[in-house]
């Protein structure tokens, strides 16, 4: 950067500045001075940036300055002599000729250039004899490019590209809003457009079409032989290449993907290089092969029939007729049923209503419980599977910080389809995820830099009215108090791994009809199609108070009042609809809702976990049956023969067993411990308790007009 302090030359002889008078690094003006004899200086460049200027032999003969601390910038040379980067060795075959040195500079910033392409500055976007000088000693060079700029006579002997950047940007204003790698897209992709038309070249000709799996075209220099079907897929387009050089016999054979633009520039801008070709003409033709084999995927996409299960007008009557039946949730459940989910009765028609609430106001989520992880994540995706897979979203393995930049589309009024939450948990993003499923969004400040690399704050805000259905081994931990996402716990009795294991079979055996299933799954997402978000009033609400001496009391009324409200706009199509056009719920919608999420209340109010308590429930069942009945006592090695569970396990429940004191440890380390059940208190006890004070509600409460 050019600046005078003024230390440079105050209190100096005049036999020191005469010099830097001569070269110009110091300029007379005529600014005040404090005493009469004195003259006053300016510096060259003063609140610039220094570009060093050099000769032939590489010597530092003059300097430019970009003046950016003046009202309207410009470039100012110190003398005529020297170029802007340097003098270009005789090695390169490709030069950039640009306006400016700053153009110049930004270019080799972005580090896009090859070892055989140079850049070279025009003084003011004009040429001198020293840049004719220099493009005469380049022995090697095949390619001049004019980006911005005029041509000279001295490079109408080379191959000349010209072309100017869009918008009438400069190469610097390009670099800061593309980026390095945008910047050689846009160059390949504005060179390619304007080679042909300056250097006069004919027609490219047509891909030869030799098989379904074999392509030959013929290029200047280059024949291309292309083996490989064309991918369907539009994404998709890599094949295997064999390029052979015209007249040497040198072959490349590789496997390119023809829309990974900056691979395919670095691999042919190497392999040309290395055989003194010219790269760019290679280029233009492998874009034209590109737009052959696309043009050809086309034809053939079309001419395939493409399978689309579309509208199924019976299949939506069907739904309309379902849901206008009182036993609508038994059919539901009926469907899941024949959908593949085995067991589960009660927790399968939960979690179902509950995922399909993210299209209404109401949006709840689930998280299950399961001490078997691919269990439970087959359970959550098969609930899926019921349901439009338009509108899910599924996240296994996610960053710390992916949330806060999903933006207001990408998951608003979706499924979050989360079969392990193992996947979010390691990478700490759990807490943004609950943020965003208790509020349904998330607003955070971002450091931002600007063009000149300056910081700034950045408000970025995402939008996520979703529900959403998981598997997650330590739901306790994560999930307790959570206001809108309920605990559910799983069947891990031996009688639903039996029936779990039974379909296995069954399936392998080709015994169980995937027609059948598939059937049932449609019709399930043509009933939730036919369910609208409207609003509801529940002329019960103040009746479904839990007690507030139970934990979480409040979160948990809440949650079944919007489960209340989800069963009710399920069965909107037999409901009355007020003069506000809400939705009123009835007392059988209360009866429904209390039935279903009645274990989930349970499950949230126990300080053990669902797999703990289920544990604890057999270890009780196993004292009763025993002889000495409550009074029996059990080793480690007794419970885990008597249970089939490992010993680690086992050692895990008793451990939370004993610190809550539902049991204690009798014995001596020398002569071994036993267990004992402590507290035989039970939470069917409180289960039937919240029942009969929830299924006891009188008539309405009276609404007012």
């Amino acid at each position: 950067m050019g600046y005078n302090s003024g230390q440079f030359h105050h209190r100096k002889s005049e036999e020191f500045k005469a010099p830097y008078i001569e070269l110009g690094l110091l300029i007379k003006s005529d600014g005040v001075v404090s005493r009469e004899g004195l003259d006053t200086y300016s510096t060259f460049g003063h609140r610039g940036i220094l570009f060093p200027m050099y000769d032939v032999d590489q010597r530092l003969v003059g300097l430019a300055a970009l003046r950016t601390g003046i009202q309207n910038p410009q470039v100012e040379y110190l003398n005529d002599f020297g170029l802007y980067p340097k003098h270009p060795n005789s090695r390169v075959k490709k030069l950039f000729i640009v306006p400016s040195v700053i153009d110049a500079a930004s270019l080799l910033q972005a580090d896009i250039l090859l070892d055989s392409q140079n850049v070279l500055a025009l003084r003011s976007g004009e040429w001198t004899e020293e840049h004719r000088e220099a493009i005469l000693g380049m022995k090697k060079l095949k390619e001049v490019v004019l980006i911005n700029s005029q041509g000279d006579h001295c490079i109408k002997s080379h191959s000349v590209v010209k072309f100017d950047l869009p918008d009438y940007q400069s190469m610097n204003q390009a670099w800061l809003s593309y980026g390095a790698s945008g910047l050689s897209d846009l160059l390949v992709e504005l060179e390619d457009s304007h080679q042909c038309e300056e250097n006069g070249q004919r027609a490219l000709r047509s891909l030869e079409v030799l098989s379904d799996a074999q392509f030959l075209y013929t290029g200047d220099e280059l024949m291309y032989h292309i083996t490989g079907l064309i991918p369907s897929n539009p994404t998709l387009l890599e094949m295997q290449f064999e390029i052979r050089v015209k007249g040497s016999g040198e072959i490349l054979r590789t496997k390119l993907n023809l829309l990974s633009t900056h691979k395919l520039q670095r691999v042919m801008g190497e392999w040309t290089e290395l055989h003194e070709l010219n790269y760019a003409q290679c280029i233009v033709e492998l874009n034209h092969i590109t737009d052959e084999l696309q043009k050809l995927r086309r034809v053939q996409n079309q001419a395939k029939p493409v399978q689309r299960h579309g509208f199924s007008s019976s299949l939506n009557q069907k739904a309309k007729e379902v849901l206008v039946k009182e036993d609508l949730l038994e059919l539901i459940d009926h469907q899941l049923e024949k959908s593949g989910i085995v067991g589960e009765h009660k927790t399968r028609l939960l979690l179902f209503l509950v995922a399909s609430s993210y299209k209404l106001r109401y949006n709840l989520h689930g998280v299950i419980q399961s001490s078997d992880v691919e269990t439970g994540a087959d359970f959550i995706k098969k609930i899926a599977q019921c349901l439009p897979d338009v509108d899910q979203y599924e996240i296994d393995l996610t960053t710390s910080r992916s949330f806060r930049y999903y933006g207001n589309s990408i998951i608003d009024n979706k499924l979050l389809v989360i079969p392990d939450y193992s996947g979010i948990t390691a990478s700490s993003a759990i807490d943004d995820l609950k943020r965003l499923q208790a509020k349904g969004t998330i607003v955070n400040d971002s450091p931002k830099k600007s063009a000149n690399g300056l910081l700034y704050t950045t408000k970025q805000e995402v939008k996520g009215h979703t529900s959403s259905i998981g598997s997650c081994v330590k739901t306790k931990k994560y999930f307790e108090n959570e206001p809108r996402t309920m605990m559910v716990s799983m069947d891990d009795s031996k009688e639903q791994l039996e029936r779990l294991m039974r379909y296995d079979c069954q399936k392998m055996a080709g015994m169980v009809d995937d027609q059948a299933e598939s059937k049932a799954r449609e019709t399930l997402q043509y009933i939730h199609r036919n369910v609208y978000s409207l609003e509801v009033v529940n002329p019960f609400a103040s009746q479904l108070m839990l007690p507030v001496d139970l934990p979480f009391a409040r979160t948990l009324t809440s949650q079944l009042l919007n489960f209340v409200n989800i069963i009710t706009l399920f069965h909107q199509h037999q409901r009355k609809i007020d003069d506000k056009g809400r939705v009123v719920a009835q007392k059988e919608d209360i009866d429904k809702a209390i039935d279903l999420f009645l274990s989930a209340i349970i499950v949230n109010i126990d300080e053990l976990d669902a797999t703990t308590r289920s544990f604890f429930e057999s270890f009780k069942t196993l004292a009763i049956k025993a002889p000495l009945g409550k009074t029996t006592k059990f080793s480690s090695l007794q419970i885990r023969q008597s249970l089939s569970m490992s010993k680690t396990t086992v050692n895990r429940h008793l451990k939370t067993l004993l610190d809550y004191e539902y049991i204690k440890k009798i014995g001596y380390k020398n002569t071994g411990f036993s267990y004992q059940v402590y507290n035989w208190s039970s939470m069917e006890e409180l289960k039937k308790s919240l029942s009969n004070q929830l299924g006891g509600q009188g008539e309405p409460i009276k609404m007012g007009r």
